[in-house]
């Protein structure tokens, strides 16, 4: 299975995966989040705070993700900022076939989130709101 939430930046995506890993925890799956290893300082740290997680693994390709020593325990993948990687699509793909859930964000107008979205059993969009409207 395979979830795509994209939006621009604020939109809550990162929200949204936490909210994601919250719900297929509860449901006793092995949950990893990758994040790109630039925003290990950012996401990393906001997903730490509002989840308590301690799986969340920074990467700088998704290469390197495939390769995670242990990818072969956890039921559900979860990239925040996923637009970072290329070959989305291809890896995507061969962890569905794995019989893993893939949880991905990223901007809606990247190619390698436009690329994924023919795979995707469910495509969420998120919209930004500005101060005036919350």
């Amino acid at each position: 299975m395979l979830i795509v939430i994209k939006g621009y930046c604020l939109s809550g995506k990162t929200a949204a995966i936490i909210e994601y890993e919250k719900l297929f925890t509860e449901k006793n799956k092995n949950c990893l989040i990758f994040v790109p290893h630039y925003l290990q300082n950012t996401n990393n740290g906001i997903l730490k705070s509002r989840n308590g997680s301690e799986s969340i693994k920074p990467a700088a390709y998704i290469e390197e993700l495939n390769e995670f020593g242990h990818l072969k325990e956890y039921d559900v993948v979860l990239i925040d900022n996923a637009d970072s990687f290329d070959n989305l699509p291809f890896f995507t793909e061969k962890w569905i076939s794995d019989g893993k859930t893939v949880v991905l964000t990223g901007n809606p107008d990247n190619e390698n989130i436009i690329d994924t979205l023919p795979q995707a059993d469910k495509v969420i969009t998120l919209v930004s709101k500005c101060e005036m409207c919350v």
